[in-house]
Protein backbone atom coordinates (compact mmCIF):
# COMPACT_ATOMS: atom_id res chain seq x y z
CA UNK A 1 0.00 0.00 0.00
CA UNK A 2 2.83 2.50 0.70
CA UNK A 3 4.34 1.72 -2.49
CA UNK A 4 0.89 2.57 -4.07
CA UNK A 5 0.55 6.14 -1.97
CA UNK A 6 3.80 7.25 -2.93
CA UNK A 7 2.71 7.07 -6.65
CA UNK A 8 -0.14 8.89 -5.23
CA UNK A 9 1.91 11.52 -4.28
CA UNK A 10 4.26 11.62 -7.60
CA UNK A 11 0.51 12.35 -9.00
CA UNK A 12 -0.61 15.00 -7.01
CA UNK A 13 2.63 17.07 -7.93
CA UNK A 14 1.48 16.40 -11.47
CA UNK A 15 -2.11 17.67 -11.00
CA UNK A 16 -0.91 20.85 -9.04
CA UNK A 17 1.74 21.54 -11.35
CA UNK A 18 -0.67 21.25 -14.74
CA UNK A 19 -3.05 22.98 -12.45
CA UNK A 20 -0.86 26.18 -12.29
CA UNK A 21 0.46 25.60 -16.08
CA UNK A 22 -3.14 25.97 -17.03
CA UNK A 23 -4.44 28.61 -14.62
CA UNK A 24 -1.14 30.89 -15.68
CA UNK A 25 -1.18 29.72 -19.82
CA UNK A 26 -4.95 30.06 -20.49
CA UNK A 27 -6.24 32.86 -22.23
CA UNK A 28 -9.47 31.72 -23.03
CA UNK A 29 -12.35 31.89 -21.41
CA UNK A 30 -14.98 29.23 -20.16
CA UNK A 31 -18.75 30.34 -20.33
CA UNK A 32 -20.33 27.96 -17.71
CA UNK A 33 -23.22 29.05 -15.76
CA UNK A 34 -23.22 32.12 -17.64
CA UNK A 35 -26.57 33.49 -15.42
CA UNK A 36 -24.55 33.81 -12.37
CA UNK A 37 -25.97 30.50 -10.64
CA UNK A 38 -24.68 27.90 -8.79
CA UNK A 39 -20.93 29.76 -8.77
CA UNK A 40 -20.32 27.15 -5.75
CA UNK A 41 -21.77 23.79 -5.67
CA UNK A 42 -25.91 24.24 -4.42
CA UNK A 43 -26.87 22.76 -0.90
CA UNK A 44 -30.40 21.91 -0.73
CA UNK A 45 -33.15 18.77 0.07
CA UNK A 46 -35.19 17.29 -2.71
CA UNK A 47 -38.44 14.80 -2.56
CA UNK A 48 -37.86 12.09 -4.50
CA UNK A 49 -35.11 9.73 -2.96
CA UNK A 50 -37.67 8.65 0.12
CA UNK A 51 -40.93 10.36 -0.91
CA UNK A 52 -41.14 9.67 -4.70
CA UNK A 53 -44.87 10.57 -4.97
CA UNK A 54 -45.98 10.73 -1.51
CA UNK A 55 -45.96 14.06 -1.59
CA UNK A 56 -48.20 17.65 -0.76
CA UNK A 57 -47.61 21.31 0.55
CA UNK A 58 -47.68 19.60 4.09
CA UNK A 59 -44.25 17.50 3.31
CA UNK A 60 -42.46 20.01 1.52
CA UNK A 61 -44.01 22.81 4.45
CA UNK A 62 -42.20 20.17 6.97
CA UNK A 63 -38.51 20.27 5.26
CA UNK A 64 -38.82 23.86 5.03
CA UNK A 65 -39.19 24.52 8.58
CA UNK A 66 -36.55 21.73 9.46
CA UNK A 67 -34.01 23.73 7.37
CA UNK A 68 -34.48 26.97 9.20
CA UNK A 69 -34.76 25.59 12.67
CA UNK A 70 -31.89 26.25 14.96
CA UNK A 71 -32.16 24.08 17.89
CA UNK A 72 -29.11 22.29 16.97
CA UNK A 73 -25.40 23.09 17.35
CA UNK A 74 -22.67 23.10 15.17
CA UNK A 75 -19.45 24.55 16.52
CA UNK A 76 -21.22 24.77 19.73
CA UNK A 77 -23.38 27.71 18.20
CA UNK A 78 -26.97 27.38 17.59
CA UNK A 79 -27.25 26.63 14.24
CA UNK A 80 -29.33 26.15 11.40
CA UNK A 81 -28.96 23.64 8.03
CA UNK A 82 -29.87 27.03 6.47
CA UNK A 83 -26.83 28.97 8.25
CA UNK A 84 -24.90 26.31 6.07
CA UNK A 85 -26.04 26.48 3.19
CA UNK A 86 -28.74 23.84 2.55
CA UNK A 87 -31.08 26.68 1.17
CA UNK A 88 -33.32 24.78 -1.50
CA UNK A 89 -36.02 22.51 -0.90
CA UNK A 90 -37.09 20.73 -4.37
CA UNK A 91 -40.17 19.41 -5.76
CA UNK A 92 -39.73 16.54 -7.76
CA UNK A 93 -42.16 14.27 -9.54
CA UNK A 94 -46.21 13.80 -8.76
CA UNK A 95 -47.39 17.27 -8.44
CA UNK A 96 -48.73 17.12 -12.09
CA UNK A 97 -52.42 17.11 -12.75
CA UNK A 98 -52.71 14.73 -15.97
CA UNK A 99 -56.49 14.33 -15.34
CA UNK A 100 -57.80 17.94 -15.39
CA UNK A 101 -60.40 18.82 -17.79
CA UNK A 102 -58.05 20.91 -19.03
CA UNK A 103 -55.43 18.47 -20.01
CA UNK A 104 -54.13 18.18 -23.88
CA UNK A 105 -53.74 14.60 -24.79
CA UNK A 106 -53.72 13.12 -21.35
CA UNK A 107 -50.31 15.04 -21.02
CA UNK A 108 -49.94 17.76 -18.01
CA UNK A 109 -50.28 20.57 -20.38
CA UNK A 110 -53.42 22.69 -21.00
CA UNK A 111 -53.88 24.06 -25.31
CA UNK A 112 -52.26 26.82 -24.24
CA UNK A 113 -49.09 24.90 -22.70
CA UNK A 114 -49.84 26.11 -19.19
CA UNK A 115 -48.73 23.48 -16.68
CA UNK A 116 -51.88 21.81 -14.51
CA UNK A 117 -50.52 21.35 -10.93
CA UNK A 118 -52.52 18.97 -9.08
CA UNK A 119 -54.72 21.29 -6.79
CA UNK A 120 -55.25 18.25 -4.25
CA UNK A 121 -52.11 17.69 -3.06
CA UNK A 122 -51.38 22.10 -3.62
CA UNK A 123 -54.62 23.56 -2.74
CA UNK A 124 -52.36 27.10 -2.42
CA UNK A 125 -50.59 26.43 -6.15
CA UNK A 126 -47.09 26.15 -6.19
CA UNK A 127 -46.62 30.00 -5.96
CA UNK A 128 -48.41 29.66 -2.35
CA UNK A 129 -45.75 27.20 -1.54
CA UNK A 130 -43.01 29.33 -2.88
CA UNK A 131 -43.98 31.90 -0.58
CA UNK A 132 -43.95 30.11 2.27
CA UNK A 133 -40.87 29.22 1.53
CA UNK A 134 -39.72 32.94 0.82
CA UNK A 135 -40.73 34.37 4.06
CA UNK A 136 -38.17 31.67 6.13
CA UNK A 137 -35.30 32.17 3.66
CA UNK A 138 -35.91 29.13 1.51
CA UNK A 139 -35.75 28.65 -2.21
CA UNK A 140 -37.85 26.21 -3.76
CA UNK A 141 -37.05 23.97 -6.51
CA UNK A 142 -39.59 22.38 -9.43
CA UNK A 143 -39.59 19.42 -11.65
CA UNK A 144 -40.38 19.54 -15.21
CA UNK A 145 -40.55 16.67 -17.95
CA UNK A 146 -41.53 14.17 -15.96
CA UNK A 147 -40.81 10.80 -15.77
CA UNK A 148 -43.43 9.00 -13.26
CA UNK A 149 -43.04 5.36 -12.04
CA UNK A 150 -45.71 3.03 -13.21
CA UNK A 151 -46.31 1.05 -9.89
CA UNK A 152 -45.23 1.37 -6.35
CA UNK A 153 -47.04 3.67 -3.25
CA UNK A 154 -49.08 6.66 -4.01
CA UNK A 155 -48.28 6.10 -7.97
CA UNK A 156 -50.57 5.56 -10.65
CA UNK A 157 -49.76 4.53 -13.95
CA UNK A 158 -47.84 6.32 -16.42
CA UNK A 159 -50.21 8.30 -17.71
CA UNK A 160 -48.61 11.45 -17.37
CA UNK A 161 -45.85 11.18 -19.24
CA UNK A 162 -45.36 13.18 -21.99
CA UNK A 163 -43.28 11.40 -24.47
CA UNK A 164 -45.28 10.75 -27.64
CA UNK A 165 -48.30 12.86 -26.36
CA UNK A 166 -46.72 16.39 -27.55
CA UNK A 167 -45.00 17.58 -30.23
CA UNK A 168 -41.54 17.41 -29.47
CA UNK A 169 -39.87 20.61 -27.98
CA UNK A 170 -43.54 22.29 -28.63
CA UNK A 171 -42.81 26.21 -27.98
CA UNK A 172 -46.00 27.07 -26.00
CA UNK A 173 -44.97 23.77 -23.27
CA UNK A 174 -41.19 26.13 -23.47
CA UNK A 175 -43.01 29.03 -22.90
CA UNK A 176 -46.02 28.24 -20.44
CA UNK A 177 -42.84 26.03 -18.19
CA UNK A 178 -40.30 28.65 -18.09
CA UNK A 179 -43.33 31.33 -16.93
CA UNK A 180 -45.12 29.61 -14.53
CA UNK A 181 -41.11 29.04 -12.96
CA UNK A 182 -40.81 32.29 -12.57
CA UNK A 183 -44.32 33.57 -11.82
CA UNK A 184 -44.40 31.02 -8.71
CA UNK A 185 -40.58 32.63 -7.77
CA UNK A 186 -38.95 29.29 -8.05
CA UNK A 187 -35.09 29.22 -7.16
CA UNK A 188 -33.94 25.85 -9.25
CA UNK A 189 -35.37 23.34 -11.35
CA UNK A 190 -34.71 19.68 -12.48
CA UNK A 191 -35.51 18.47 -16.11
CA UNK A 192 -36.05 14.52 -16.59
CA UNK A 193 -34.90 12.61 -19.40
CA UNK A 194 -36.87 13.17 -22.72
CA UNK A 195 -37.54 9.31 -23.06
CA UNK A 196 -39.76 11.07 -20.28
CA UNK A 197 -41.04 14.13 -21.25
CA UNK A 198 -41.54 15.96 -24.79
CA UNK A 199 -38.76 18.61 -24.14
CA UNK A 200 -34.87 18.25 -24.95
CA UNK A 201 -34.03 21.49 -26.16
CA UNK A 202 -31.21 22.15 -23.64
CA UNK A 203 -30.25 25.83 -24.60
CA UNK A 204 -33.42 26.63 -25.80
CA UNK A 205 -34.71 26.33 -22.02
CA UNK A 206 -31.64 28.19 -20.56
CA UNK A 207 -31.80 31.04 -23.19
CA UNK A 208 -35.91 31.49 -22.30
CA UNK A 209 -35.27 31.12 -18.57
CA UNK A 210 -32.14 33.53 -18.51
CA UNK A 211 -34.31 35.89 -20.50
CA UNK A 212 -37.45 35.75 -19.00
CA UNK A 213 -36.39 35.55 -15.06
CA UNK A 214 -35.09 38.52 -12.67
CA UNK A 215 -32.28 36.53 -11.32
CA UNK A 216 -30.11 33.42 -11.83
CA UNK A 217 -31.79 30.57 -11.19
CA UNK A 218 -30.14 27.07 -10.92
CA UNK A 219 -30.67 24.78 -13.76
CA UNK A 220 -30.39 21.14 -13.36
CA UNK A 221 -30.01 18.97 -16.43
CA UNK A 222 -30.85 15.76 -15.44
CA UNK A 223 -30.02 13.50 -18.49
CA UNK A 224 -32.75 15.92 -20.17
CA UNK A 225 -29.81 16.28 -23.06
CA UNK A 226 -26.64 14.88 -22.76
CA UNK A 227 -25.09 16.52 -25.30
CA UNK A 228 -24.32 18.74 -22.44
CA UNK A 229 -21.35 19.78 -21.28
CA UNK A 230 -18.95 19.82 -24.35
CA UNK A 231 -15.82 21.81 -25.22
CA UNK A 232 -17.15 24.42 -28.17
CA UNK A 233 -13.59 24.35 -29.64
CA UNK A 234 -10.69 22.15 -27.68
CA UNK A 235 -10.51 20.79 -24.34
CA UNK A 236 -9.76 23.79 -22.05
CA UNK A 237 -11.13 26.42 -24.32
CA UNK A 238 -14.84 27.19 -24.53
CA UNK A 239 -16.75 24.90 -22.74
CA UNK A 240 -20.95 25.22 -24.10
CA UNK A 241 -22.99 24.31 -20.94
CA UNK A 242 -25.99 25.80 -20.80
CA UNK A 243 -26.98 24.51 -17.23
CA UNK A 244 -25.92 24.65 -13.93
CA UNK A 245 -25.74 21.19 -12.50
CA UNK A 246 -26.12 18.00 -15.03
CA UNK A 247 -26.77 14.25 -13.82
CA UNK A 248 -23.54 12.29 -14.67
CA UNK A 249 -25.04 8.24 -13.35
CA UNK A 250 -28.31 6.40 -12.98
CA UNK A 251 -30.54 6.79 -10.08
CA UNK A 252 -28.58 6.16 -6.89
CA UNK A 253 -30.19 3.42 -4.52
CA UNK A 254 -29.28 3.67 -0.68
CA UNK A 255 -26.93 1.02 -1.04
CA UNK A 256 -22.99 1.15 -0.89
CA UNK A 257 -22.44 -0.86 -4.70
CA UNK A 258 -24.77 2.26 -5.68
CA UNK A 259 -23.22 4.79 -4.12
CA UNK A 260 -19.36 3.73 -5.82
CA UNK A 261 -21.12 3.22 -8.62
CA UNK A 262 -22.20 6.71 -9.14
CA UNK A 263 -19.24 8.44 -7.57
CA UNK A 264 -17.19 6.81 -10.15
CA UNK A 265 -18.97 8.20 -13.01
CA UNK A 266 -17.72 11.70 -12.20
CA UNK A 267 -14.52 10.67 -13.43
CA UNK A 268 -15.04 11.68 -17.01
CA UNK A 269 -15.92 14.94 -15.99
CA UNK A 270 -13.72 15.87 -13.48
CA UNK A 271 -10.20 16.04 -15.51
CA UNK A 272 -7.11 17.59 -13.11
CA UNK A 273 -6.39 19.57 -16.42
CA UNK A 274 -9.52 20.29 -18.66
CA UNK A 275 -12.32 19.54 -15.76
CA UNK A 276 -15.68 19.78 -17.44
CA UNK A 277 -17.11 20.28 -14.35
CA UNK A 278 -16.44 24.00 -12.35
CA UNK A 279 -18.31 26.83 -11.12
CA UNK A 280 -21.76 27.04 -12.94
CA UNK A 281 -21.18 23.35 -14.58
CA UNK A 282 -21.17 21.01 -12.16
CA UNK A 283 -20.98 17.24 -12.28
CA UNK A 284 -23.73 15.67 -10.14
CA UNK A 285 -24.11 11.65 -9.25
CA UNK A 286 -27.49 12.57 -7.93
CA UNK A 287 -28.85 13.26 -4.48
CA UNK A 288 -27.41 11.98 -1.11
CA UNK A 289 -28.60 8.76 0.36
CA UNK A 290 -27.10 9.90 4.14
CA UNK A 291 -30.07 8.84 6.01
CA UNK A 292 -32.37 7.06 3.87
CA UNK A 293 -33.10 3.07 3.55
CA UNK A 294 -34.92 3.11 0.49
CA UNK A 295 -38.44 5.24 -0.95
CA UNK A 296 -41.65 5.56 1.72
CA UNK A 297 -40.33 2.28 3.87
CA UNK A 298 -39.28 0.08 0.91
CA UNK A 299 -35.29 -0.97 1.37
CA UNK A 300 -33.01 -0.90 -0.46
CA UNK A 301 -30.17 -2.10 1.59
CA UNK A 302 -29.37 0.85 3.38
CA UNK A 303 -26.06 2.01 4.59
CA UNK A 304 -24.12 1.74 7.80
CA UNK A 305 -23.23 4.99 10.16
CA UNK A 306 -19.67 4.73 8.31
CA UNK A 307 -20.76 3.97 5.06
CA UNK A 308 -23.18 7.49 5.57
CA UNK A 309 -20.02 9.40 6.42
CA UNK A 310 -17.73 7.80 3.67
CA UNK A 311 -20.65 8.80 0.81
CA UNK A 312 -20.42 12.49 1.96
CA UNK A 313 -16.72 12.36 2.35
CA UNK A 314 -16.79 11.40 -1.64
CA UNK A 315 -19.44 14.11 -2.67
CA UNK A 316 -17.34 16.86 -1.22
CA UNK A 317 -14.38 15.73 -2.78
CA UNK A 318 -15.55 15.52 -5.93
CA UNK A 319 -16.91 19.40 -5.76
CA UNK A 320 -20.83 17.65 -6.15
CA UNK A 321 -23.96 19.34 -5.25
CA UNK A 322 -25.43 18.57 -2.14
CA UNK A 323 -28.78 17.43 -1.90
CA UNK A 324 -30.22 15.51 0.97
CA UNK A 325 -33.27 13.35 0.73
CA UNK A 326 -34.43 12.04 4.04
CA UNK A 327 -37.32 13.11 6.24
CA UNK A 328 -35.71 16.43 7.78
CA UNK A 329 -38.90 16.59 10.22
CA UNK A 330 -37.76 12.95 11.55
CA UNK A 331 -35.82 14.55 14.71
CA UNK A 332 -34.45 11.14 15.95
CA UNK A 333 -33.25 10.75 12.57
CA UNK A 334 -31.79 13.98 11.27
CA UNK A 335 -29.81 13.85 15.03
CA UNK A 336 -28.12 10.65 14.02
CA UNK A 337 -26.54 12.32 10.90
CA UNK A 338 -26.48 15.67 12.05
CA UNK A 339 -22.96 15.63 12.36
CA UNK A 340 -22.23 13.99 9.59
CA UNK A 341 -24.20 16.77 7.47
CA UNK A 342 -23.21 19.90 9.60
CA UNK A 343 -19.32 19.15 9.11
CA UNK A 344 -17.96 22.37 8.34
CA UNK A 345 -15.00 21.12 7.34
CA UNK A 346 -16.55 19.19 4.92
CA UNK A 347 -19.09 21.64 3.43
CA UNK A 348 -15.55 24.04 2.95
CA UNK A 349 -13.71 21.37 0.61
CA UNK A 350 -17.26 20.82 -1.20
CA UNK A 351 -17.81 24.48 -1.36
CA UNK A 352 -13.77 25.94 -1.99
CA UNK A 353 -12.74 25.71 -5.62
CA UNK A 354 -8.52 26.07 -6.51
CA UNK A 355 -8.33 24.85 -9.94
CA UNK A 356 -9.75 21.27 -9.86
CA UNK A 357 -13.05 19.87 -8.67
CA UNK A 358 -11.38 16.79 -7.38
CA UNK A 359 -11.03 13.12 -8.70
CA UNK A 360 -10.10 9.73 -7.72
CA UNK A 361 -6.26 9.69 -7.63
CA UNK A 362 -5.32 6.06 -6.97
CA UNK A 363 -6.52 3.10 -5.73
CA UNK A 364 -5.59 -0.33 -5.28
CA UNK A 365 -4.63 -2.18 -9.03
CA UNK A 366 -5.14 -5.75 -8.26
CA UNK A 367 -8.61 -4.87 -7.45
CA UNK A 368 -9.69 -2.03 -9.12
CA UNK A 369 -10.10 -0.19 -5.99
CA UNK A 370 -11.87 -3.09 -3.89
CA UNK A 371 -9.70 -2.86 -0.94
CA UNK A 372 -9.13 0.72 -1.36
CA UNK A 373 -9.20 3.91 -2.58
CA UNK A 374 -7.64 7.67 -2.97
CA UNK A 375 -9.80 10.80 -3.70
CA UNK A 376 -8.42 14.25 -3.64
CA UNK A 377 -9.01 17.98 -4.33
CA UNK A 378 -6.93 21.07 -4.40
CA UNK A 379 -7.84 23.69 -1.78
CA UNK A 380 -6.97 27.48 -2.17
CA UNK A 381 -2.98 28.26 -0.64
CA UNK A 382 -1.34 25.38 -2.07
CA UNK A 383 -3.33 22.95 0.10
CA UNK A 384 -4.62 19.58 -0.57
CA UNK A 385 -7.91 17.42 0.88
CA UNK A 386 -7.28 13.91 0.40
CA UNK A 387 -10.16 11.05 1.01
CA UNK A 388 -8.76 7.99 1.98
CA UNK A 389 -11.22 5.04 1.51
CA UNK A 390 -11.29 1.55 2.93
CA UNK A 391 -13.23 -0.42 0.02
CA UNK A 392 -12.23 -3.46 2.01
CA UNK A 393 -14.75 -6.01 3.41
CA UNK A 394 -13.11 -5.68 7.26
CA UNK A 395 -11.03 -3.15 9.02
CA UNK A 396 -7.83 -2.28 7.50
CA UNK A 397 -4.66 -0.21 8.10
CA UNK A 398 -4.69 2.95 5.30
CA UNK A 399 -1.03 4.31 4.69
CA UNK A 400 -0.23 7.78 3.38
CA UNK A 401 2.87 9.73 2.52
CA UNK A 402 2.43 13.15 1.48
CA UNK A 403 5.94 13.55 -0.11
CA UNK A 404 6.25 15.47 -3.28
CA UNK A 405 3.00 17.20 -3.35
CA UNK A 406 4.46 20.25 -1.62
CA UNK A 407 6.88 21.34 -4.74
CA UNK A 408 9.25 23.48 -3.07
CA UNK A 409 12.58 23.82 -1.48
CA UNK A 410 11.33 25.35 1.51
CA UNK A 411 7.76 22.74 2.79
CA UNK A 412 9.47 19.57 4.42
CA UNK A 413 6.45 19.24 6.54
CA UNK A 414 3.08 19.43 6.10
CA UNK A 415 0.50 20.54 8.77
CA UNK A 416 -2.60 17.80 8.81
CA UNK A 417 -6.24 18.23 10.26
CA UNK A 418 -8.40 15.31 10.52
CA UNK A 419 -11.42 16.79 8.63
CA UNK A 420 -14.12 14.05 10.37
CA UNK A 421 -12.85 15.13 13.85
CA UNK A 422 -11.15 18.67 13.30
CA UNK A 423 -8.20 16.99 15.36
CA UNK A 424 -4.54 18.70 14.64
CA UNK A 425 -2.09 15.91 13.72
CA UNK A 426 0.38 18.53 13.87
CA UNK A 427 3.45 18.95 11.13
CA UNK A 428 4.65 15.91 9.55
CA UNK A 429 7.41 15.47 7.54
CA UNK A 430 6.23 14.86 3.65
CA UNK A 431 8.01 11.70 3.49
CA UNK A 432 7.08 10.12 6.98
CA UNK A 433 4.35 7.40 6.05
CA UNK A 434 1.10 8.04 7.83
CA UNK A 435 -0.88 5.02 8.96
CA UNK A 436 -4.48 4.92 9.97
CA UNK A 437 -5.17 1.76 11.82
CA UNK A 438 -8.29 -0.83 11.62
CA UNK A 439 -10.06 1.70 9.60
CA UNK A 440 -13.25 0.09 9.62
CA UNK A 441 -15.13 -1.57 6.83
CA UNK A 442 -16.19 1.10 4.37
CA UNK A 443 -15.15 4.09 6.22
CA UNK A 444 -12.63 6.73 5.58
CA UNK A 445 -9.94 9.37 6.28
CA UNK A 446 -10.63 12.76 5.24
CA UNK A 447 -7.49 14.90 5.32
CA UNK A 448 -6.38 18.59 5.33
CA UNK A 449 -2.81 19.10 3.88
CA UNK A 450 -1.47 22.40 4.20
CA UNK A 451 2.00 24.09 3.92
Amino acid sequence: VAQAITRLSQSMLKLRLTILCVAFASTRLVTAGENGAARSPPLGWRSWNYYACEINAAVFERQIDALVDRSRLVNGKPTSLADLGYSTVGIDDCWQDCQSPRSLNGSYHSVKGEPLVDSSRFPAGLGGLSAYAATRGIGMGWYGNNCPETSGPGRGPKYCSEHGKLQPNWPLALSGDVAALVAANFSAVKLDNPDCGAGSDMKAYYDLVNKTATRPIVIENCHYNTAYPRWADFPGGTLDCPMSLYRVSNDIKANWDSILNNIRATIPYNSPTHPLSRPGCWAYPDMLEIGVSGQNGHSEGGLTAHEQRTHFGLWCVVSSPLTLSFDLGNETLLDSVWPIITNTRALAVNQLWAGSPGTLIDQDKNTAGQHWQLWAKPQPANSLAVLMINSALSPSNLTFVPTLYFNSSNTFTVSLTNIWTGASLGRQSVTTPLTFSDVAEHDSVFLLLEP
